[in-house]
């Protein structure tokens, strides 16, 4: 814990905002052993305006575990970017005990959650990204944040043995190398915002029940405008507009038109198509 007070300085600056940034990798054992560890590596003296920043990187999953349990414990910071492969001891109620942190994204590793724990900190919006085959509870636990974010890399199982009502998901974002099928987020029917991207395309009905949905995003695959039959609460989508066949484009320009949906183009180029020529035209 000691090799902290020498690199107080080893942080950068830019206006209120001070990030400090730590990377452990190719270490034998990780002694660090006191609560709240990380609240000590700002200077005592920052302004009373001060937004603090951490990124840290822990990268061995096979050493044992010798942190202390309450690592993150009284932590008050704007945001901390968690990359880990490493057990953690403690559980997220543990770790972040009388923590206060704006945003939390966790990358990589896992760390345990025990929703019987009370739940002393404030975390704000946390954000999860990793590898995972299912969208299910084992992969991605449910953690007392008050929005949750969950980004989900080749995912191949829409259909879960174990879901969650997550009660505080509010964004999802999937990447598949298969098709994603009807009904495939049927679990998660309070999300406000999907991004999706297939390599083998979208069933039409794969977004049925997302009643509450409002921002819709497909970066890859064929868009079937049938999708929005079932989105009545649909405010804006985005998508590769010149991978749409023109008849597609032009409904789009239709619901433009008539205020039903704000439409983002995500060119890859410029060629010219029904909607990015009516997007350039309205924006002048």
């Amino acid at each position: 814990d000691h090799t902290f007070e020498p690199i107080k300085e080893s942080y950068k600056s830019n206006g209120n905002n001070f990030e400090f940034r730590i990377k452990f990798e190719k270490f034998t054992a990780l002694h660090v052993t006191s609560p709240s560890v990380f609240n000590r590596v700002f200077p005592d003296n920052l302004p009373s305006n001060a937004r603090t920043h951490l990124v840290l990187e822990i990268y061995n999953p096979e050493v044992a575990h010798e942190d202390n349990p309450s690592l993150f414990q009284n932590l008050h910071a704007e945001s901390l970017k968690l990359y880990s492969l490493y057990p953690f001891r403690g559980t997220f109620q543990q770790l972040f005990k009388n923590a206060n942190i704006k945003f939390i994204r966790l990358s990589g590793g896992d760390i345990r959650s025990d929703v019987s724990e009370t739940f002393t900190g404030n975390i704000a919006r946390l954000e999860l990204a990793k590898q995972a085959g299912a969208l299910s509870v084992q992969n991605f636990p449910v953690y007392p944040a008050h929005e949750l974010t969950i980004n989900a890399f080749y995912v191949t199982d829409f259909n879960s043995d174990h879901p969650s009502n997550y009660a505080n998901l509010r964004e999802l974002r999937v990447h598949s190398p298969e098709r994603i099928p009807a009904n495939a987020f049927r679990q998660f029917p309070n999300i406000h915002t999907l991004s999706v991207q297939s390599d083998r395309g979208i069933d039409p009905h794969a977004f049925d029940g997302l009643t509450h949905l409002e921002k819709l995003t497909i970066k890859d695959g064929e868009t079937n405008l049938d999708l929005f039959n079932s989105l009545p609460n649909l405010k804006e989508f985005r998508a590769n507009i010149e991978k749409l066949d023109g008849n597609t484009q032009c409904k789009l320009i239709e619901k433009l038109a008539s205020g039903q949906v704000a439409i983002q183009a995500l060119l890859d180029d410029r060629d010219c198509t029904c909607v990015s020529a009516y997007l350039d035209t309205a924006a002048g």
